[in-house]
């Protein structure tokens, strides 16, 4: 909380009438828009921007753990996600209408995110998962997934192809577990150690099987 006349970056934390309201307003859209991401995202972006919680709070990091109990990388997460979703096209806009599908968007280059959702709308209802699919089809253009005949034992290619695919899929669906927890920093890092660790464990086994 703020007792001082001014805040660390020398700025008075008394809200003017103009921005008090922008406040109230955004708040309502951030309460209202629970589940709606988009409208959620860009006015806590409006808020952090415009440094609207200096009045009750120091930093947005704090507003958003006391006011909406978030941390504040759920906080950043949520209005990433937002941004995502708002600069896509009118056409491809309605496509992303919850947050899991902007996260799967997240990893995809601006330039493609478009040609992604339409491949993902090709195959079927868009999804996170599709939308993640099509993304990983587009990263191996010229080489299609080694095939599998039934009753042929797979080559030793298909299998790495199968199990990177895998590991892939279950990463970004871990990324987006932990996310939805609202994690601390600290709790992050304790799952980025323990994630290390297992990535250690298996580079043993690697080394285990080659010998």
């Amino acid at each position: 909380m703020l007792n001082d006349t001014t805040n660390e970056a020398g700025v008075a934390p008394t809200l003017t009438e103009d921005e008090a309201d922008n406040l109230a307003l955004c708040e309502r859209r951030v309460a209202l828009g629970l589940e709606s991401f988009r409208d959620a995202g860009l006015a806590l972006q409006q808020i952090r921007d415009g440094r609207l919680y200096r009045a009750t709070h120091a930093t947005f990091e704090d507003y958003c753990r006391e006011r909406w109990h978030w941390s504040r990388q759920r906080a950043h997460q949520i209005i990433e996600c937002a941004e995502i979703a708002s600069e896509l096209s009118a056409e491809c806009q309605p496509m992303v209408d919850n947050e899991r599908q902007a996260r799967a968007l997240a990893s995809v280059p601006a330039e493609s995110r478009e040609a992604v959702l339409k491949e993902a709308a090709a195959s079927g209802k868009v999804t996170a998962k599709a939308i993640k699919e099509a993304a990983a089809k587009r990263q191996e253009p010229n080489e299609d997934p080694p095939r599998v005949q039934c009753g042929v034992p797979e080559d030793a290619k298909a299998r790495a192809h199968k199990i990177t695919r895998k590991v892939i899929a279950l990463a970004d669906d871990l990324a987006g577990y932990l996310a939805s927890l609202n994690p601390t920093a600290d709790e992050m890092e304790q799952a980025a150690a323990m994630l290390r660790d297992c990535a250690s464990r298996l580079e043993a086994n690697a080394k285990k099987l080659k010998a």
